[in-house]
């Protein structure tokens, strides 16, 4: 999670939002509204872990599981040990790396300051399954979901649009 900024939203605060906002005649209480939140989060995990992409609501766009082939890492522990830098082959996950990705450039409003960064959780949770045998194959390198012909030109030309 991003380090606390005093200008974003506190959980209280999105509650009242949300209380203004609904059509129902009986909102939930905040304690079911902190329930559903809490349990929403496990379930993308969960979604998450098993190779598949969340579309998010609000037009916050989609996120999803993507992995990179990486040749070597660094040893950490072996690096301090002997006192240089020390590389190993990745060869226990495949070559594969992975990470959490979130398709920014087709939010539904300007996403220009904002950023994803997974809980530590979540990522040791990542590195067991990328651990695990062909854990990987869970996952996809790259995908790409267009609406048109002018997009996917320029995205296979690595050019951004707006929708």
């Amino acid at each position: 999670m991003p380090k606390f900024n005093k200008n974003q939203y506190s959980l209280p605060e999105a509650y009242k939002f949300y209380k203004t906002t609904t059509t129902t005649t009986e909102p939930v209480s905040y304690k079911q509204y902190k329930l559903i939140l809490d349990t929403w989060g496990e379930k993308i995990i969960e979604y998450l872990l098993l190779g598949k992409d969340v579309k998010l609501h609000s037009g916050l766009s989609t996120l999803g599981i993507r992995k990179k082939i990486k040749r070597t890492f660094i040893n950490r522990k072996e690096s301090k040990r002997r006192g240089t830098l020390i590389k190993s082959s990745n060869i226990h996950s495949g070559f594969y790396v992975a990470s959490v990705y979130w398709r920014r450039h087709y939010t539904a409003f300007s996403s220009g300051g904002w950023t994803f960064i997974a809980t530590r959780q979540f990522k040791k949770e990542l590195s067991k399954v990328m651990l695990a045998p062909l854990g990987h194959t869970r996952y996809v390198q790259r995908a790409i979901a267009v609406s048109n012909q002018k997009h996917a030109r320029a995205t296979y030309n690595k050019k951004i649009l707006k929708l």
